[in-house]
C-alpha cells in the first residue's frame, strides 16, 4: 500500500491538489475527494463536483500560468478518466502498486 516512504507519495499529493483546484476553478461547485485502495493495492483518487463539463488536456505556451492540471494528472498517475452522471462528474486517477517499491520513468509511458 502507498505510504509516506513511497516515492510516489509526492505525486499523489500533487494530483489531489490539481484535481481539487480544477474543481474550484472550473466547476465552481462544492466538491468531495475520495481516496480508496483496492485489494491488490491500487490507489484511486476521485474528485466529484457538480459540473458535467469534462476536463481536457490542454497545450499552453511555456509562459502560461494555468492549464497544466490535467496534464500533470496524466503524467503522474498510471491512468485517469472521468465518470459523468446526472449530478455532475467524478475525475479519477489510479496509482498501481509497485512490487519492487520503485517507480521508473518507463512506468508512465
Amino acid at each position: 500500500m502507498l505510504g509516506a516512504a513511497d516515492p510516489r507519495c509526492g505525486d499523489v499529493v500533487l494530483v489531489v491538489s490539481e484535481l481539487a483546484s480544477n474543481a474550484v476553478l472550473h466547476a465552481r461547485t462544492a466538491f468531495s475527494v475520495r481516496l480508496t485502495v483496492d485489494p491488490i493495492g491500487r490507489f484511486r483518487i476521485e474528485v466529484r463536483d457538480g459540473s458535467r463539463e469534462q476536463p481536457t488536456v490542454k497545450r499552453f505556451s511555456a509562459g502560461a500560468v494555468t492549464g497544466r492540471g490535467v496534464g500533470i494528472v496524466e503524467l503522474c498517475s498510471d491512468r485517469w478518466g472521468v465518470d459523468v452522471d446526472g449530478d455532475g462528474k467524478a475525475v479519477w486517477c489510479e496509482f498501481d502498486p509497485r512490487l519492487d517499491g520503485h517507480d521508473t520513468p518507463s512506468d508512465h509511458e
